[in-house]
């Protein structure tokens, strides 16, 4: 039997040896032919060996191919130290180690550091292989038990985690300066684009490696639940929209997750989101910048529902974000703000025509008065700039201004009269940037013609009304002192914003002397002494002002027509700064910022419980309604006296909850901008 068995493996020696000699014949011939096709094709030859040398490679030296992979890879070589210190375990392991893929250590990821770095490396594109799929390895991390993860390829394992830290310092800070190298990558113009690196002729052999690089870094992104490693992340992936500009669907995936950063993430993971997403915009090639202003706007509306005080300053910073990506292209703003102004126009008309509690819900909630906010800002921030007739988004000013106006007189009742200071606000913004005449201050003296300003205030207790926290005032604080009080100051703040931008026209006198005739009346009705002590000072600094304007106009020596003069005599006027209301509203809204800073302070305010509240206050307005039948006649001789509420903004006064909104209908912005 021992003899049989020695027979047994003398035949499998021989049975090994010959495969061993026909493999090195297969190889000699296989040479024989490289030669043969480098003397007859030579063309042929060089463009093989400059695209893809790694077949040329076969021919040179007898080293198998695994032994040759790992040493271009930057692999240790069979016997080194590494492997010595390794020791057994890697023998151990090795049956494992050729299902899995092959063990990273720390000094392949220096090796491969190091050929990144060196431009004269002959071998740059088998290092940038090799990155890659150790990247995509370590992006793929975790990934064994999730069914719906990428299948990537497992050539590298990492099993540390000081190499996984590694390996994304080096492809995340090497590979896109390597890339910029080989693919010559141009500066981006703002508005136009510029060239991608698909059109470098680097860029064709290494198409597939820079594409597997992309996937495995949004796959990455997609995992990450750590800010700073998301800041990290983020910064990097700023230097690589260039190549995402090359790859419309990926570009496209990259856009949508970055606008899910931008409205969800912490502040600082936000601002890196929207320099991403800015810079995709600014390099990539036309359709994507509408793609971009259209998610970024409607990403902004879905998340002003329920702006509580402690989103309120976010909102602020989204706003800042939408417009100045906005600003990029004047041409895809002017389209865009075209079709979504029509939009609101559109809710407006349809509540005014129907004159329906949701139709009126479509218009007074949170999401049409940000709607209004980031394009009254656009206007101004752009119009200030260009220097006012040199932009070509004025024409969209009149429709803007328009609907504002709209909204404002579509339900003038007390208990709106929050939201009007909103509109008001806004278009005092609009005014400014643009400097375009808009006559507000009509709006706000209706304020004070009110019957809820003129009669004595019953004496209720509470906290100080925050009007700018409201769409509407609660039932409960109608005729309160809290609400004489904070209406009047709002009022009287705007008004002198409006009338401090006309400070320094020549026409000032007989632009507020209406005004002027309007606030002595006012003056002589009013019984409330809070809402008559705010309006005085006004009326005395505008009787003031008009004089100051009288005198120096009588002393001009040029005529209302010639308008270069005027022009001249009102900057000459304003670089002095001596208007006595320009200076007191100053001195005002130097102290209005101030009790505000001290009110915010003291407000310790949660988002849900600020909901909580609004609700609750709600509900007891609604059991107030339900009240005795003479409470109900005493409601019916009110809705004679206030011929101008409309019926169904009665409807919505009697059941509606507390600044309760509906869904901004985004549906109807969803337009196709191909």
């Amino acid at each position: 039997d021992d003899d049989d068995d020695d027979d047994d493996d003398d035949d499998e020696d021989d049975s090994a040896s010959a495969s061993v000699d026909g493999l090195k014949a297969e190889i000699s011939k296989h040479k024989a032919s490289l030669e043969k096709l480098k003397r007859e094709q030579p063309e042929f030859y060089a463009f093989m060996k400059e695209n893809d040398p790694s077949l040329l490679d076969f021919a040179e030296g007898g080293a198998s191919e695994s032994e040759s992979d790992e040493e271009e890879e930057g692999g240790p070589a069979v016997g080194s130290d590494d492997d010595e210190e390794a020791g057994d375990s890697e023998d151990e392991e090795a049956p494992a180690a050729k299902k899995t893929g092959r063990v990273i250590t720390m000094l392949m990821v220096r090796q491969w550091t190091k050929g990144l770095a060196d431009p004269s490396n002959g071998k740059s594109h088998h290092t940038l292989r090799a990155v890659v799929m150790a990247y995509s390895a370590a992006t793929s991390f975790g990934d064994e038990e999730d069914e719906d993860a990428p299948k990537r390829s497992k050539r590298y394992r990492i099993e540390s985690g000081k190499v996984f830290n590694a390996v994304l310092n080096c492809a995340l800070r090497h590979v896109p300066t390597f890339l910029d190298r080989v693919c010559a990558v141009k500066p981006a113009k703002p508005g136009r684009g510029a060239p991608l690196p698909s059109t470098s002729k680097g860029y064709t052999p290494i198409k597939g490696m820079i594409k597997s690089f992309l996937e495995s870094t949004l796959h990455l992104v997609e995992k990450i639940s750590s800010e700073e490693t998301d800041i990290f992340m983020l910064n990097s992936m700023t230097h690589m929209c260039s190549y995402f500009a090359c790859f419309p669907k990926l570009n496209r995936a990259l856009l949508k997750l970055m606008l899910h950063r931008w409205s969800h993430a912490a502040e600082s993971v936000r601002v890196a989101a929207f320099l991403v997403i800015r810079m995709s915009a600014i390099v990539s090639p036309y359709p994507f910048i509408d793609l971009a202003l259209k998610g970024i706007y409607l990403t902004f509306i879905r998340n002003c529902k329920f702006p509580t005080p402690v989103v309120r300053p976010t909102l602020t910073f989204m706003l800042n974000a939408v417009v100045e990506l906005y600003r990029l292209d004047e041409v895809a703003a002017y389209q865009h703000a075209f079709v979504y102004i029509r939009q609101l126009a559109i809710h407006l008309r349809n509540a005014i025509v129907a004159k329906k509690k949701d139709s009126y819900l479509a218009v007074y909630n949170w999401q049409f008065l940000y709607a209004l906010r980031v394009w009254a800002k656009l206007l101004a921030v752009v119009m200030k700039d260009d220097g006012g007739s040199a932009s070509g988004l004025k024409p969209l000013i009149y429709p803007l201004v328009q609907v504002t106006m709209g909204a404002i007189r579509l339900i003038p009742t007390p208990r709106y009269f929050a939201y009007r200071f909103h509109c008001v606000r806004l278009l005092a913004v609009l005014a400014e940037g643009t400097g375009v005449y808009i006559p507000l201050t009509h709006e706000l003296l209706d304020i004070f013609e009110n019957s809820e300003l003129k009669k004595k205030p019953k004496p209720v207790t509470g906290k100080p009304l925050v009007l700018q926290n409201l769409l509407k005032v609660p039932k409960s604080q109608l005729n309160s002192p809290q609400f004489q009080d904070a209406a009047a100051a709002e009022a009287t703040s705007l008004a002198l914003r409006a009338y401090t931008g006309l400070a320094y026209s020549i026409g000032f006198p007989e632009c507020v002397f209406p005004e002027i005739v309007r606030i002595r009346k006012f003056l002589k009705e009013c019984k409330s002494v809070s809402v008559s002590k705010r309006l005085k000072p006004v009326l005395e600094k505008l009787e003031e002002n008009s004089a100051f304007i009288q005198r120096n106009r009588a002393n001009g020596g040029f005529s209302p027509k010639d308008h270069a003069a005027v022009t001249a005599w009102e900057e000459t006027l304003k670089a002095a700064g001596q208007s006595p209301l320009a200076r007191y509203y100053r001195v005002l809204e130097a102290s209005e910022e101030n009790r505000k800073r001290m009110q915010e302070a003291t407000q310790v305010v949660e988002g849900e419980d600020y909901r909580k509240r609004s609700r609750a206050q709600d509900d007891s307005d609604d059991d107030s309604d339900g009240g005795s039948a003479t409470k109900k006649k005493g409601k019916k001789k009110h809705a004679k006296k206030e011929v101008e509420t409309p019926a169904a903004a009665e409807a919505m006064d009697e059941d509606e909850e507390e600044d309760t909104v509906r869904d901004f209908m985004l549906d109807d912005f969803a337009w196709d901008s191909d």
